[in-house]
């Protein structure tokens, strides 16, 4: 799902990096409290899919992000 808002299949290489970055800051704070806390593993998932959305909507354009957050609200 989050690969359709990146583009046709086409795998940013910034996308790429920030996962992994992700991956590795959320290893460190260790597996069995992610699983307790399911915080952690919110803000991980939450950062992926915002960070990803931005970066494809803005050079889809900025107008995109907005009027698809308006009508859902």
């Amino acid at each position: 799902e989050p690969r359709d808002g990146v583009g046709a299949g086409e795998p940013s290489p910034a996308t790429e990096l920030e996962a992994t970055e992700l991956e590795a800051a959320a290893e460190p704070a260790g597996p069995a409290e992610s699983d307790t806390d399911p915080a952690p593993a919110s803000r991980a998932k939450r950062r992926r899919k915002g960070g990803t959305k931005r970066k494809a909507a803005a050079p889809l354009g900025p107008g995109s992000t907005l009027d698809d957050m308006m009508p859902r609200e």
